[in-house]
């Protein structure tokens, strides 16, 4: 784990480049859609004020070229906050909120934006179940700069399902119908 004190740019390119052996390793249909919607395409991207230059070449074996670069006035594809992604990271809000919430920007072509947008959403359904992306996540709260909310996201199986809010929504008569029937 980097210390406090490396250079944020620098931690958030080794995360990145983790995040795709990740995704190798344990997620390959992920990893695939990362491939396809990535391949060949360049992005500027900033997070708190850090910004990388990402690129993949067009051609295979797939590579992420991360690079730190100077801000400047150049057209960013995303912008967050790193909060923002602490809080959708660990489940209490989504990809959409922030973007609505201005926490995160995004520009491109609308095929484009859909195909990262489907790549963040299948990234984070693997979260829960692949122990390596919590890790991911778990690294990037204690060690990004400007955080101050704890990361909650914790396996499947220690996730607590809520029962009943079908039954809440019913109306009061019917509720006391079900409850006399259920009881023995």
């Amino acid at each position: 784990m980097p210390s406090s004190s490396t250079d944020p740019a620098a931690f958030l390119a080794a995360l990145l480049y983790r995040l795709v052996d990740v995704l190798r390793e344990s997620a390959p249909s992920t990893f695939e859609h990362l491939v396809t919607a990535t391949r060949g395409r360049t992005a500027l991207v900033e997070v708190d004020g850090h910004r990388l230059r990402l690129s993949s070449p067009a051609q295979l074996p797939y590579r992420l070229q991360a690079e730190p670069v100077a801000v400047d006035d150049s057209p960013i594809q995303f912008r967050a906050v790193g909060t923002a992604l602490t809080a959708i990271l660990n489940g209490s809000t989504t990809l959409d909120r922030a973007v609505v919430r201005e926490e995160i920007f995004v520009r491109g072509e609308l095929a484009d934006l859909l195909a990262v947008h489907t790549l963040v959403l299948e990234i984070l359904a693997e979260g829960p179940i692949v122990a390596d992306l919590r890790r991911l996540w778990h690294e990037w709260e204690d060690c990004w700069p400007h955080l101050s909310l704890p990361t909650q996201m914790v396996a499947l199986q220690h996730q607590l399902a809520v029962h009943g809010s079908l039954v809440i929504g019913l109306p009061r008569s019917l509720r006391s119908a079900a409850e006399f029937l259920t009881s023995d």
